[in-house]
């Protein structure tokens, strides 16, 4: 068994370099550990084995402290927690194993814990934390991202086909309205004959607000075709949540990493600007 969430920090740990005290315990252990936790009458059943694709996940609550015990239970596969209880963490560092651990689950899709793990991360950067096996790493993201995400290696008719969504506006009207600067920021790092896929080159050439400026639009777009003109909703309300899925699920790569690092940034210049009028409520 081994623990590795927070409370592998140890309590004044924890506080010093998270400030907050854990209240849950995170642990890898295999099935029949985990039976023992069961069957020692000290814990009561939440969720009991939660099927993943590839993972298997108990949860118990302790009946005196009602502290929460979730467990991740390492199946017979070479996975990423079967590979932790070989041994592949001995010797390493608490903060870098949590460390490492939450990096590798920082893009999941849909997560309700999404600011709790950024903020997590970044204040262990603060302490030099370092992911501790790049291997390890690769195989515990493959595992975590196991969904697909958008192919933009497409057309632009194909790439909203099929997904769900009533469109009442065309989308890159709704871009040309919500752009932030002259022209939507998109425009500057397209890929030369595509409609959707960008272009890493022109990225990395692009100005530092310019790359802002993609991220808050993508993630204003979101809002509006998902919420805001169909249900009546408000940009301060649903911005944060598409910016969310713009860091997260609805993109990849490069551009997906420039968006969780700098949440933050493009939350604030989105707050700073005005919202355009544009026709909602158009469900009703």
């Amino acid at each position: 068994m081994i623990i590795v969430g927070s409370t592998s920090l140890g309590a004044k740990a924890a506080v010093e370099i998270l400030d907050r005290l854990p209240t849950d315990v995170d642990i890898i252990c295999t099935e029949e550990e985990f039976e023992s936790f069961r069957a020692s009458g000290d814990y009561a059943d939440i969720s009991v084995l939660k099927k993943h694709p590839h993972w298997k996940k108990g949860i118990l609550m302790h009946k005196d402290t009602q502290r929460i015990l979730e467990a991740e239970i390492a199946g017979e596969n070479e996975n990423s927690t079967s590979l932790l209880l070989d041994g592949l963490a001995n010797d390493v560092r608490p903060v870098d194993l949590l460390y490492t651990m939450k990096m590798s689950h920082r893009f999941l899709k849909n997560s309700p814990h999404f600011h709790k793990t950024r903020r997590d991360i970044l204040s262990l950067r603060k302490v030099a934390a370092k992911i501790f096996n790049e291997d390890w790493y690769k195989i515990r993201m493959e595992e975590t991202y196991w969904y697909k995400h958008p192919n933009l290696s497409t057309s632009k008719e194909d790439f909203f086909a099929d997904d769900g969504v009533t469109y009442y506006y065309d989308h890159d009207w709704l871009h040309e309205q919500l752009a932030i600067d002259n022209i939507p920021a998109y425009r500057t790092y397209l890929k030369d004959g595509s409609e959707v896929q960008c272009d890493k080159n022109k990225w990395n050439n692009c100005f530092f607000f310019t790359k802002l400026c993609g991220v808050a639009e993508e993630a204003a777009v979101l809002a509006y075709e998902r919420s805001i003109i169909p249900f009546d909703t408000t940009r301060e309300e649903m911005f944060p949540f598409a910016l969310q899925k713009v860091c997260t699920s609805i993109t990849s790569g490069w551009f997906r990493e420039f968006a969780w690092e700098n949440y933050d940034k493009v939350f604030k210049l989105m707050a700073d600007i005005p919202e355009p009028y544009i026709k909602t409520g158009m469900s009703k």
